[in-house]
C-alpha cells in the first residue's frame, strides 16, 4: 500500500502532522478493535491495516519532524535519573550550543504499560552527509509507564555536518482500551452482570491486565456495587507497589420477555424489594414534612 492509500485509510490528507496522524489512529483503532466491535466483518484484518498504516505514517513523518528547541532535561524525583523514564514538564538549555533532536511517538496498549515490553522503533536519520539512513532500535518499556512520560536516548538523533549528534526522545502514547480506565495506579472497569446473579448471587469471570480471574457475586447485588481486587492495578515505574482493579456492577436486563418469562417476573415483582420499600417510605416522610 502506498502512502496516499495509507493516509486515506485513516480519513487523512498527505501530510499531515504526527499529531493528527495519532488522532486519527485512536480515532479508527476505537472503530474497529476487534473486542469492541464483534459485529464488524473481518475486524482483525481492517484493525491490522490500520495499524500497519500508522505505523508506516508516523515513522515517514518522524523522519522529517527535527525539534531545534533543545533537550529534555526534566525528572520528576522519584524516576530514575537522566538518561531514564520520566514523567512531566521540560526544561530547555540554549539551542544555539546544542544539536537538534527527533521525536518518537511510541504507541501502546494498557497492558504494555502495566507489564512492560520490549519494542523495535523504526525511523530515519540525517547523516553528516545530509542524506538519511535508516535506524532500528530496540526499547526495553518497564512496568507502570503512562501516557505522556519520556525516555531520552543519548546521540540517537540526526548527525549534523560538524559531527555533532542530536538525542532521541520518546514520547509514550497510550490506546484507549475497550474496557480498563487507568486513574493513578488503579484501574477501573464496569461489568455487567445478569438479573439472575444480581438477584441470587454467583461467580463471574472477569478479564484483568495480567489474565483472568473469578469474582464472587453475592445474592442481592446492586448496579452501582463496587468490587476491589487488591494488586491487579499499576506498580509505580520501576515495580514498587501495586495499585487495584476495581469493578463496578451494572444489573443488565434481556431485551425481550415471552410471555412465560413475563409472568414470572410479575409473580416476583409482588415481593417488593427493600430498596424500593426504602424510597417509598422518605417519600411518605416528605410529603408529611411539607404539609406541616
Amino acid at each position: 500500500m502506498n502512502l496516499n492509500a495509507q493516509y486515506k485509510l485513516l480519513g487523512l490528507k498527505p501530510g499531515a502532522s504526527i499529531s493528527d496522524i495519532k488522532k486519527a489512529y485512536r480515532k479508527m483503532a476505537l472503530k474497529y478493535h476487534p473486542d469492541r466491535n464483534p459485529g464488524i466483518e473481518n475486524p482483525e484484518e481492517i484493525f491490522s491495516k490500520i495499524n500497519e498504516a500508522y505505523k508506516t505514517l508516523a515513522e515517514f513523518t518522524l523522519s522529517a519532524e527535527v525539534d531545534e528547541q533543545g533537550s529534555y532535561n526534566g525528572f520528576d524525583e522519584d524516576e530514575p535519573t537522566n538518561p531514564g523514564w520520566a514523567s512531566g514538564g521540560s526544561t530547555k538549555k540554549d539551542s544555539s550550543q546544542a544539536p537538534p533532536h527527533y521525536k518518537y511517538s511510541l504507541l501502546l496498549s494498557l497492558e504494555e504499560c502495566a507489564l512492560g515490553c520490549s519494542k523495535v522503533i523504526h525511523f530515519y536519520r540525517t547523516s553528516p552527509l545530509g542524506g538519511k539512513e535508516e535506524v532500528r532500535l530496540e526499547v526495553s518499556v518497564p512496568m507502570g509507564v503512562k501516557e505522556g512520560q519520556k525516555l531520552k536516548l543519548r546521540e540517537e538523533g540526526p548527525v549534523l555536518k560538524s559531527g555533532k549528534k542530536g538525542d532521541l526522545f520518546i514520547y509514550i502514547d497510550v490506546l484507549p482500551h475497550p474496557i480498563f480506565e487507568r486513574k493513578g495506579r488503579n484501574v477501573y472497569m464496569d461489568m455487567p452482570i445478569s438479573l439472575e446473579t444480581a438477584l441470587v448471587g454467583g461467580k463471574v469471570d472477569i478479564l484483568t491486565l495480567s489474565g483472568k480471574a473469578v469474582l464472587t457475586v453475592p445474592p442481592n447485588t446492586h448496579t452501582g456495587k463496587v468490587f476491589r481486587l487488591r494488586k491487579k492495578g499499576f506498580t509505580k515505574l520501576g515495580g514498587e507497589g501495586h495499585g487495584d482493579l476495581l469493578i463496578r456492577v451494572i444489573v443488565d436486563f434481556p431485551e425481550r420477555l415471552n410471555a412465560e418469562e413475563t409472568t414470572a417476573l410479575k409473580v416476583l415483582g409482588r415481593k417488593t424489594p427493600p430498596l424500593v420499600q426504602e424510597y417509598s417510605k422518605k417519600i411518605q416522610e416528605t410529603l408529611i414534612n411539607r404539609k406541616r
